[in-house]
């Protein structure tokens, strides 16, 4: 018996850059206001060097009522520790645990992603 195929769960609501404009982040606002709808989370890169989506625009995500998820972007073993600092920027930026999904326990995680 094949399994059913998962929608992804993952998506890039956010170009990389370090700072949003407020003109971007009206621009972008619609986008945000679509995952929201459609229930797709929002990445956060925790990358030291990547920090996408900015902050500016974590906060119009957070306010259209997104979910969030932390990826470590890993490329290799030791990059596994970056989730430390997407987790922090989530905390700086007042996302709820509740609205990271890689923080569910992982029979919510999966009912989420079945949808």
């Amino acid at each position: 018996m094949a399994a059913a195929p998962l929608r992804p769960t993952f998506k890039r609501a956010a170009a990389p850059s370090l700072s949003a404009s407020a003109s971007e982040a009206s621009r972008r606002r619609p986008g945000f206001a679509a995952c929201a709808r459609n229930d797709v989370a929002v990445e956060i890169n925790s990358r030291p060097e990547r920090q996408d989506p900015p902050d500016e625009l974590i906060h119009v995500a957070l306010d259209a009522g997104c979910l969030f998820s932390i990826d470590s972007d890993a490329h290799a073993p030791g990059h596994l520790d970056f989730l430390a600092y997407g987790a922090a920027r989530a905390e700086e930026c007042g996302v709820p645990a509740d609205r990271i999904v890689t923080t569910w326990p992982v029979d919510l995680l999966l009912d989420w992603v079945r949808g």
